[in-house]
């Protein structure tokens, strides 16, 4: 997002704050000891000794009585200390402000307010609070190499000073700008050591201990660690339970999981669990998106006819609500479960009206005349098979998909053998290795 970059002047490593010399507290601090007063003896009949305690911290700002009285019992002018009061006041007026918009999602608004803040002396607010906000406006504004680096100093820094939910979102944000920059080893590292920090207290954390779960879960995803990806997701999914949106998501992700792992039984469990929370019409499309792949797993199972009763039900609430790249995609399963069961004219009807809805040239376009292609191989049209392979082939060059043309050039290279043409199956794979390595083994075995 360059054309949203946030702007301002290098920001000083004020990651530790310390009670900055010359603020009112620190003023009212040294006042005291020199006239040789304790905290309690100067909160005496004015305020409680932890109020001063926060005062001389700048963790409080006195009232203007509280300040008067302090003022007289420390022997000196009020004017003292009012610059002090009012520069304290305006700066906490100003985070208030920044910390509205970035709730408010103006984090583009927010940043520059925080920048100016950083850069004043003396600084009343934590640095450490300001920087936690102006790391969020960069997460927000996907700036993640800012992200990064402000936020590795936080989570080196605050530790101590922040509160445990305040920690965690920092480390939740740094696994996001590093998982967004490829360092998804980084990424998982600092998840994990958020998990580690929340413990078992997700009444504690709200919100973001189902966030950290869930996107721990989708980095194993990444990684193959599908095993992990269960472990953590149906944490996740526990809990969320009073966020139906957020239940649907996870219930989706971990029912693809745990198909992944081979158990279609548990993953239709968590799709009909889901299904439950979204048959009122204003989570209508999170309904249908989870019926659709809890029909795909039935029929996983063996349950071939209520899996199609289950997708043509959803392709059409699709269709007629105008979501076309899931009816198209969800005609493509159909017409997979009809090729699968033996009902090759079914699938192949379905395949065409699946290719005249579908985007042209998209990947979605290729997957479907793949499919096209095996079923017109399975009704012997070579040449049919042929044609639409080639044309998947096509697609997924232009779109540089090699996990889909590592398994379609194999395909290609087979037909155009039966076919007994030579010249193109040799050619078909040598142009295929050219950016497949899996295949180096099968061109030297060609010879």
């Amino acid at each position: 997002m360059s054309g949203n970059r946030i702007g301002g002047r290098p920001q000083p490593d004020r990651t530790r704050t310390e009670n900055p010399t010359g603020s009112l507290g620190w003023k009212i601090r040294e006042a005291r000891r020199a006239r040789g007063l304790t905290q309690q003896s100067l909160a005496e009949g004015i305020v409680t000794v932890s109020m001063v305690s926060q005062i001389e911290s700048d963790k409080a700002m006195p009232s203007y009585r509280v300040l008067r009285a302090l003022a007289e019992r420390l022997a000196l002018p009020l004017e003292h200390f009012l610059s002090d009061v009012a520069q304290q006041t305006r700066q906490n007026a100003l985070y208030k402000l920044a910390k509205g918009k970035v709730e408010a999602g103006m984090a583009q608004e927010a940043a520059p307010i925080l920048q100016d803040l950083l850069q004043q002396e003396p600084l009343y607010v934590p640095a450490w609070k300001l920087q936690v906000d102006l790391a969020e406006c960069y997460v927000r504004t996907e700036q993640w190499e800012q992200a990064e680096e402000l936020l590795e100093k936080l989570v080196e820094g605050i530790d101590g000073e922040a509160d445990p939910h305040v920690m965690v979102q920092c480390l939740d944000r740094l696994a996001r700008a590093r998982l967004q920059l490829r360092r998804v080893s980084l990424a998982i590292y600092h998840w994990e050591k958020a998990c580690e920090r929340m413990g078992e207290e997700a009444d504690l954390y709200g919100t973001l201990f189902s966030e950290v779960y869930y996107h721990l879960g989708m980095a194993y995803a990444r990684v193959g660690r599908l095993e992990d990806v269960g472990r953590v997701l149906a944490k996740a999914f526990v809990s969320i339970q009073k966020d139906p949106a957020k239940v649907g998501q996870v219930a989706l992700q971990l029912a693809e999981v745990l198909h992944a792992m081979g158990e279609d039984q548990k993953a239709c469990q968590y799709a009909e669990r889901a299904m439950r929370l979204f048959e009122d019409a204003r989570q209508r499309k999170l309904y249908l998106d989870i019926k659709a792949r809890y029909a795909r797993y039935y029929g996983y199972l063996g349950k071939v006819a209520d899996s199609m009763f289950m997708l043509r039900e959803c392709a059409e609430e699709y269709r007629n609500a105008g979501h076309r790249d899931e009816w198209v995609e969800t005609l493509e399963q159909i017409a997979l479960l009809s090729l699968q069961s033996g009902r090759t004219e079914e699938a192949k009807s379905t395949c065409r009206q699946a290719l005249e809805c579908a985007e042209p040239d998209s990947g979605q376009e290729a997957r479907i005349r793949h499919l096209l292609s095996r079923i017109l191989q399975e009704v012997g049209d070579l040449e049919g098979t042929v044609v639409e392979l080639e044309k998947a082939v096509a697609i997924w060059q232009a779109l540089g998909d090699e996990e889909r043309l590592s398994e379609a050039y194999p395909d290609l290279v087979e037909l155009y053998r039966k076919r007994g043409d030579y010249v193109r199956a040799e050619a078909a794979l040598r142009h295929g290795l050219t950016t497949i390595r899996h295949y180096r083994q099968l061109f030297l075995e060609m010879g």
